[in-house]
């Protein structure tokens, strides 16, 4: 049974909490071992005062509680089944590890590297059982933690970056030789000069100039570098770096967010580490926003974890023992809330792991060095408001630069455990088998407020970081793009809310996002027009106008899309306003209506595809989307 522990924006009443702690120790035994088991409970703390009160008053709330704490009620709603697998090679410090799609095929793959042996780094696919390792680089080499995965070249596809540990001044990129495996990924320079140790890695358009950035501690000049990604990176010449922070003692800094998020709400990305946050100011000049100076040397992630008001920011001791903290913005300044005293926190991410559209929080202990055979993994289960259920994911087994994604394709989020050297060589997943595609009926996050992981541009990669997340909602700017849902759905009702300042749409069942007019269907998204057509707000676009104008200009408006075989039906703002039946679209060019209107689709409507991506489209004008969900039918 996993431990539980609530933390509530208030104080806790311990006489409860201790009487939980019994409950749990007296289940412990009926729940599974085999499989490292979550359990997720909000409870709501009452005093023993009034417990007592409502056992000799109120009958029927004595039996609920008494429900409550009856052995079983508390076993565990997520469950992780543990797979374990053989290392990079016979080494036992294994330093990086990245998440991406390298080869394209909608399913994340992983990157580890180790600095003892050959091979350096490699690389896992998942091969639909399990995952076969594939090598990125044979060469002995000392990659430090840290590392990032970004179209250096731009040509469609995600290459690898790792900087060198204490014993040289590297940092290297990996070009991908996608779509053609057989040929070697070649190895490129970034940085050959100056100071040893780079230890975190992070890319994102931190300027708002709509290319992304290269930012990377180097611990040994005690500085914060970035890299504009050249013209031709492929030149083999070092990249021009500019030093945008440096520090003259005390703790190193490390740690930055995996997924960057905008923390004073300004619509850019922002860069967080070290205890601080970075605000651009102009060009390379960047403003140090002291967060808490103590946690310098740590892990770190961001997101919207409390609706409302700015992102909310975690700290993690990484390579040393201590307090994780939380840190709200309230009345102009940064609050701090305890998790917990971990040891060697050295994973720490933020992410919707249960699917209930509130961010949760994921941080992991090491093993050696760290808190040996009792390392725990620890997720704190979040309600949106504050309130948080602490559980333990995996007891046992360390874990090092752990990582939050979805592994095996099911649409939920897995956790990818990689040791630095306890146990090792190996490495774990742990895959979420309580939530995922495989459970119709059941609502599923596709955009939480703060995580793109479900999302992929038109050619497959990462989406455009001209698509940015704004106070949780999901914001064009110029240049953006299409972006499109990872997964294809075929009979599903998608939920969602959207704003506009002219043309966009929400695509659906699109089979090649590349040609997205031509095999997919769009609900128009657009501003409120005096009548109704084929062309305006929550039309099926150049196929059916909608029966009434919903539309609210300057507004939020919620729309359900509907679509199961050949009908296809869309509610705005609590009105259904198309009910369609594909099946009657039986010609090329043209609509079912009396006047035989003509359309742009080459072929019948009836013969589209009925499943496919999910996408929004960038259409030039300001369009945001938040609170994207789908519900398989």
């Amino acid at each position: 049974m996993a431990n539980v522990k609530t933390l509530s924006s208030g104080h806790l009443h311990r006489s409860f909490d201790e009487r939980l702690k019994i409950q749990l120790k007296n289940q412990s035994a009926k729940c599974k071992i085999e499989e490292v088991t979550a359990a997720k409970r909000q409870f709501h703390i009452f005093d023993i005062s009034f417990l007592t009160f409502a056992f000799l008053r109120v009958p029927l709330l004595c039996l609920f509680l008494a429900a409550l704490l009856w052995p079983g009620a508390l076993c565990a709603e997520v469950v992780w089944q543990r797979k374990t697998l053989p290392g990079p090679n016979s080494g036992n410090q294994q330093t990086a590890c990245v998440v991406a799609d390298i080869d394209k095929d909608g399913i994340n793959d992983f990157v580890v590297t180790e600095r003892t042996k050959t091979p350096s780094v490699v690389w896992y696919k998942h091969n639909g059982n399990g995952w076969d390792m594939k090598v990125i680089d044979e060469t002995p080499l000392k990659p430090e933690a840290g590392g990032e995965a970004c179209d250096i070249d731009r040509d469609g596809d995600l290459d690898v970056i790792f900087g060198q540990d204490a014993s040289g001044n590297n940092i290297w990129w990996w070009e991908n030789p996608y779509p053609t495996f057989s040929k070697p990924w070649v190895r490129r320079c970034i940085k050959n000069s100056g100071a040893n140790k780079h230890h975190d890695q992070t890319v994102g358009d931190f300027d708002g100039d709509g290319q992304v950035e290269l930012v990377s501690w180097n611990q040994g000049a005690k500085a914060l570098l970035l890299y504009e990604i050249p013209s031709n990176p492929r030149a083999g010449e070092s990249w021009t770096s500019a030093t945008i922070y440096t520090w003259s003692s005390g703790l190193e800094r490390e740690g930055f967010p995996s997924i960057p998020v905008d923390i004073d709400l300004d619509g850019k990305v922002d860069i967080v580490g070290g205890g601080r946050w970075f605000k651009h100011l102009g060009e390379t000049k960047y403003a140090e926003n002291v967060i808490d100076a103590n946690m310098a040397f740590t892990q770190c992630a961001a997101g919207q974890l409390i609706k409302g008001g700015r992102p909310e920011v975690v700290f993690s001791p990484g390579d040393m023992d201590g307090d994780a903290k939380l840190y709200e913005w309230k009345e102009n300044e940064w609050m701090p809330r305890k998790l917990r005293y971990v040891v060697h926190g050295h994973t720490c991410e933020v992410r919707d792991i249960d699917g209930d559209g509130n961010l949760d929080i994921f941080i992991g202990e090491m093993g050696n060095p760290g808190a040996g055979d009792n390392a725990k993994t620890y997720i704190w289960y979040g309600d949106g408001k504050g309130g948080f259920t602490e559980t333990v994911a995996s007891h046992g087994q360390g874990i090092h630069e752990g990582k939050l994604a979805d592994l095996d394709g099911d649409g939920d989020l897995d956790i990818l455990m990689k040791p630095y050297s306890h146990k090792a060589p190996r490495v774990d997943v742990l895959l979420n088998t309580g939530t995922g595609k495989a459970s119709e009926g059941q609502w599923r996050v596709l955009f939480d407020g703060a995580d793109l992981s479900k999302w992929r541009s038109d050619a497959g990669g990462l989406p455009s970081p001209n698509w940015v997340i704004e106070n949780g909602a999901l914001a064009r700017k110029p240049g953006a793009g299409m972006i499109w849902t990872k997964e294809r759905f075929g009979d599903f009702a998608l939920d969602l809310e959207f704003k506009t300042e002219g043309n966009s749409g929400v695509f659906i069942r699109t089979d090649n996002p590349k040609d997205c007019v031509q095999t997919g269907l769009e609900m128009q998204v657009y501003q409120r027009v005096e009548s109704p057509n084929k062309y305006s707000c929550g039309a099926v676009y150049d196929a059916l106008a909608p029966s009434k104008e919903m539309t609210r200009d300057g507004q939020w408006n919620h729309a359900t899309i509907t679509a199961v075989g050949n009908k296809i039906n869309i509610v705005l703002n609590g009105q259904q306003i198309i009910d369609m039946d594909l099946n009657r679209w039986t010609e090329p060019g043209r609509n079912p209506d009396a006047e035989k209107s003509k359309n742009k689709f080459s072929a019948a409507l009836k013969d589209f595809k009925r499943e496919g991506h999910i996408g929004f489209q960038d259409h030039g004008a300001n369009v945001w989307f938040r609170n994207v969900r789908i519900k398989p039918l």
